[in-house]
């Protein structure tokens, strides 16, 4: 750790705190998705892409210039739009064809409760915590919606490829990064 006269950590210490704990949260995806706790393991790969996303920011000295960086838990849909921070998905894809993309699609997905932050179950969020409205279909055609439990709606498919698109993110960011690699942070192996 470096020490510094400022009240506050250093951006690489912040950075680094900010990606041990997506590790974490990529450990804990796999081990709930091990144990078939399907929703648990998904919310968990979601916070471990929100937290690697922004600990490349960090490292990238982009606190200064993202004031919402810390208020968001859908960091890649909004540097989308920023004239500089936007490269990031530039540089995902570079690594695999639509990684950002599928990041993006991960980040619809809310773990809080109904009506907090425009919940919108029509749109097709799924809440990863909470029971949820979900749009169904009779077989006549006409939709309704209907309450769903997060472990009934995230199967046992949609937890591995959760876990496998957040292990993805934080591999690449390890290669796009050599500041990241040198951090020498353990992520688990791929399943």
């Amino acid at each position: 750790m470096t020490l510094t006269t400022s009240a506050f950590p250093a951006t690489d210490d912040f950075a680094r705190a900010f990606f041990e704990e997506a590790a974490w949260h990529v450990t804990d995806s796999l081990v709930s998705h091990q144990n078939e706790r399907t929703a648990c393991s998904v919310t968990s790969a979601m916070k471990a892409a929100e937290l690697g996303i922004k600990a490349a920011l960090i490292h990238e000295n982009a606190m200064g210039l993202y004031k919402d960086l810390f208020a968001t838990h859908k960091p890649l849909t909004l540097v989308e739009q920023h004239p500089i921070l936007r490269r990031l998905l530039f540089a995902l894809d570079g690594k695999r064809d639509d990684l950002s993309r599928d990041i993006k699609g991960m980040e619809i997905l809310e773990p809080t409760a109904f009506g907090a932050k425009g919940y919108d179950p029509i749109a097709g969020e799924a809440n990863t915590e909470y029971p949820f409205l979900g749009k169904e279909r009779d077989a006549t055609g006409i939709e309704y919606t209907q309450l769903r439990s997060p472990q009934e709606y995230f199967k046992v498919d949609a937890s591995l490829e959760k876990y496998r698109l957040a292990r993805e993110l934080l591999v690449a960011l390890s290669e796009l990064y050599p500041g990241i690699a040198e951090w020498g942070i353990e992520i688990p192996a791929a399943l």
